[in-house]
């Protein structure tokens, strides 16, 4: 009887495991990226990219990935790998013959090398052997592509809990005057931890180790220069960056002039990293 219970919930357990896998896989098959269930509360210390090259990968967004080649971090590429790649390569390979498996990275040194290689690659790299969506998701703190404007906004509950269509007045109309792939961040709560690295990287170190992005805000009138001048010592500015975003993303056409919009992509999308991203 026992054995026969064992065999029953084995059985069932199995199915269950089937089943997740096969919904997970449909999501993944969609290239949308699949916001898998980590312990955060375990990701080991980690420390970001140091040394980077201006005009690469690497330079723009060196807060929110984990520097490839500092070797304290090996026990963060290590969980990367474990957590994170061979979590998602068993869904995505899910009922497909492991000799057709292409690709495929080894081990933790082997993820750090290609992390390490896209970090240097120029934003004007068309030629990309490992995606924006791969890095985000195994190189970087965060572990998922950033929630883009437009995908917020694509799609809202009505009344009657129907999908409905953003409306004239909505914000996604609004941005007309900005390219609809130029992957604006949503100020979603979803992306919090990307803004509040985003903010770290605005910002001027006080030691003096880096020059934050922010220097480069020079339009009055997109208002970032307003809020770098600040600074941020207080730490009142926490969510500065990203209300000053969503601010700039409500503006009618008419006060979109070029470089306000020049402004709003440097500091709040990813659009210089969308080469591989516009085509998934």
């Amino acid at each position: 009887m026992k054995r026969a219970y064992f065999v029953s919930v084995t059985l069932f357990s199995g199915i269950v495991s089937a089943l997740f896998l096969a919904f997970a896989k449909k999501f993944t098959s969609e290239k949308t990226d699949f916001l898998f269930l980590v312990d955060a509360g375990n990701m080991p210390t980690h420390k970001e990219i140091s040394s980077s090259k201006e005009g690469t990968f690497g330079h723009r967004f060196r807060y929110h990935f984990v520097d490839a080649e500092d070797n304290s971090n090996d026990a963060w590429w290590n969980w990367s790998f474990q957590n994170r790649y061979s979590f998602i390569r068993a869904i995505e390979n899910f009922g497909v013959d492991s000799s057709s498996e292409k690709n495929s990275v080894a081990n933790p040194s082997e993820l750090k090398e290609l992390c390490k290689n896209f970090y240097s690659r120029s934003l004007d790299n068309s030629v990309l052997d490992f995606s924006e969506r791969d890095a985000w998701v195994y190189c970087s703190v965060e572990g998922f592509t950033p929630i883009a404007l437009k995908d917020d906004l694509d799609v809202y509950l009505c009344e009657d809990g129907d999908d409905c269509l953003p409306d004239e007045n909505s914000n996604k109309n609004k941005l007309s005057s900005l390219d609809k792939d130029s992957l604006l961040i949503s100020g979603n709560d979803a992306n919090d931890i990307f803004w509040e690295l985003q903010t770290k990287g605005f910002f001027s170190s006080e030691d003096g180790k880096w020059v934050g992005l922010g220097q480069k805000a020079k339009e009055s009138k997109a208002g970032f220069k307003e809020i770098f001048d600040k600074g941020n010592t207080d730490g009142s500015s926490k969510n500065a960056l990203k209300n000053k975003c969503v601010e700039n993303y409500g503006k009618n056409d008419d006060e979109l002039d070029s470089e306000v919009v020049k402004e709003i992509l440097m500091f709040c999308s990813l659009q210089s990293f969308s080469i591989s991203l516009k085509n998934k």
